[in-house]
């Protein structure tokens, strides 16, 4: 494994903590305060601790501590006798916001592995529903209008539906984690008439050098319609790695194969079987 890093993990930051020790455990933090799951291991052994062997009124005094004071997040372990369980979260992936966006964010996704489902609660402030659904489910949900999910979501909600088990997606998660390292994704925008069309790494038209601040947009894009352009690349077989959104709900995955959904065609333009995004990482599949 090469000892590249996102810029997210490698810019200095005033801590002593490593930025991998230090993310995963802000992220397991707000993971408790949203979802109140509290992933952790028992000091003693090991083992992973079982949330359903406290009391519903103590996690949930725990819980209204650390939203009141972040910094008693590590108290709330001291008192269980647990540590973080950052050993189990791997790496996914990262995207950073356009530059063109309001308020950008550089967002790793982590994931976390549990043959049991965690204990779930919502706050009705980040979070107010808690539902459990296969990467299926979520998509048809999605396509049916009942969720929205952000186009990062939805292209990482497609990978993971590529796998036929848990059992496979375990595995390929550690492998992947183990031989390669997470690159930041910043999709680069083509404004057309009626949408926009974003161009990710590993497209041929995605820019060969392009810094945080750059959106690299296309001029000669700005008149003309979605349909309009998908065609002319589909003619001259030139997009790999683009996906195509008319509204906020609908987004559109371009490639062959086509798929319906919410009233719309899915249809994308993957014309480069070859094309793959690098890192050790599969491409998103449609609806099964």
């Amino acid at each position: 494994m090469t000892d590249s890093k996102p810029p997210i993990l490698a810019r200095p930051w005033r801590s002593r903590v490593p930025n991998e020790i230090a993310l995963r455990i802000t992220a397991l933090r707000e993971t408790f305060e949203e979802a109140g799951c509290l992933f952790a291991r028992h000091k003693d052994n090991g083992e992973i601790f079982d949330q359903n062997s406290m009391s519903g009124h103590v996690m949930s005094d725990f819980r209204a501590q650390v939203q009141g004071d972040p910094q008693r997040f590590i108290e709330v372990f001291k008192e269980l006798n647990c540590y973080p369980d950052v050993v189990s979260l791997v790496e996914w992936s990262d995207w950073l916001t356009p530059s063109e966006g309001r308020r950008r964010f550089d967002t790793l996704f982590f994931v976390i592995c549990r043959d049991e489902p965690p204990v779930v609660s919502h706050d009705e402030q980040e979070t107010v529903q808690d539902s459990s659904f296969t990467s299926n489910e979520f998509i048809n949900k999605r396509n049916a209008g009942d969720v929205m999910l952000p186009p990062p979501q939805l292209y990482e909600m497609l990978r993971i539906n590529r796998f036929p088990s848990f059992e496979y997606f375990r595995y390929f998660l550690f492998q992947r984690a183990r031989n390669y390292p997470t690159r930041r994704w910043l999709p680069v925008p083509l404004r057309c008439s009626d949408g926009l069309l974003s161009i990710l790494p590993g497209d041929c038209l995605y820019p060969h050098a392009l810094t945080d601040h750059e959106c690299d947009d296309h001029d000669d894009t700005k008149d003309k319609l979605l349909a309009e352009l998908t065609e002319e690349w589909k003619n001259k077989t030139i997009a790999d790695h683009i996906f195509e959104t008319k509204d906020v709900n609908c987004l559109y995955w371009l490639s062959k194969d086509k798929c319906e959904g919410a009233g719309h065609w899915l249809h994308v333009m993957c014309l480069a079987t070859d094309v793959f995004p690098g890192e050790g990482h599969l491409m998103p599949i449609m609806n099964k």
